[in-house]
Formats: structure tokens, sequence, C-alpha cells
């Protein structure tokens, strides 16, 4: 399995494997560097990583070559599985063009920082060119936060007895089940004013 940086404004993986960032990725579009020259192995057995290298002053119009093709296909020959870290998807257009090149695609978004909003518009922008989205990740999740608490205080009190028994349902007053009816197409907190941080792909 080998991960490959693909964001060229931004890249951070080598950061997180403590490695250099002098070659990469860009090299290897620009056809200065073989492929198999720039991967790297990590202390992760079976697990390689191909940093982003220099970074371009077009990123978007190096994503769009057939070299950049070229080099998906001979990575897909190389390994078994190959994972491109990409840009925030409504943040540039990168991770959206790479999408069409790979065999499916994962949203990460941020715990309490991604709203709702701004999650749609990413996956409309990749369902809008084709892509094959297979789900999504939430990181940065802090279970010690109180806000977690309350929202599932909240959640567990208006859905929480569809997983009850039929006699806890019927305990329930009227009022109470009819409410939580009409709840199921509310809010929550996905639609809670929130700092702007686009999910990635």
């Amino acid at each position: 399995m080998v991960i490959v940086d693909s964001d060229m404004r931004r890249p951070r993986v080598h950061t997180a494997f403590g490695m250099e960032n002098d070659e990469g990725l860009s090299n290897a579009v620009l056809g200065t560097r073989k492929v198999e020259e720039l991967v790297r192995p990590t202390q992760v057995p079976g697990l390689d990583v191909l940093p982003c290298g220099p970074i371009p002053p077009n990123p978007a119009e190096l994503i769009h070559t057939e070299r950049f093709r070229d080099v998906v296909a001979q990575l897909a020959r190389l390994y078994d599985r190959v994972v491109f870290d990409s840009p925030p998807v409504i943040a540039v257009t990168d991770p959206v063009v790479l999408s069409r090149y790979v065999d499916g695609a994962v949203m990460v978004i941020k715990s309490l920082v991604t709203n709702r909003r701004a999650a749609r518009f990413a996956v409309k922008q990749m369902r809008d060119v084709g892509a094959n989205l297979l789900g999504a990740v939430l990181n940065d999740l802090d279970l010690e936060n109180r806000e977690y608490g309350y929202y599932h205080y909240y959640y567990y009190r208006k859905y929480g007895y569809y997983y009850g028994s039929k006699d806890d349902e019927a305990k329930k007053p009227a009022a109470e089940t009819t409410s939580a009816d009409e709840g199921t197409g509310g809010t929550g907190n996905g639609d809670r004013p929130t700092e702007q941080a686009p999910p990635g792909a």
C-alpha cells in the first residue's frame, strides 16, 4: 500500500512520517524522476509514501495532464492499494479532478467544525463529475467535549425510543411521540453556525 500526497498546495503527509519533501509526486508528473525512485518506505510494515515533492506553480493544471494519469496508472500497477491525500474539496478543484482517476473517494469531515451545508456542497461537487463516493470519515473526534454529551442526550430524547421495546413505546405520551416523528426532519448539530472548514477527499 502507498499513500500519495497529492495536495500540491499545502503538502503535509511527509511531516507525519518524518520525511523530507525534496522530491515526490510533482517530479514524477514532470518526468524528471521515475515513480519507483520516489516512493519511500515507512516504519509501518507494508506501507510506503510518495511525498508531494516541490510545489508547482500550477497544481490544478498539473493534475489535468495526461502525465498525471500515467503516474496514477503506474502506482496502481506497483501497489494493491493506492491512497491519495488531497486538499479540501470546496477550496480548490484538484480533488474533484482527481476523483475521476481513482476507483473511489472518501470524504473527511472535521468534527464540530465542518457544518452540514459545506459537507453537502462538497458531496454535490463530487457527484457532479461522477465520482464514486464510498463514504465518509469523521476525524478530530473528542468524546470528552461536553458538546457531544449535550447532543447525545438531545438526540436520545428525540429518537432513542425507536430502539426500545414495544412496552417502552406504549408508555410514551402521545404528544411526545408526535414530536419525535416530526423531529426526524430537524436540523440538529449539523446546521449550527460553526467555523467553516471544508471537508477533504
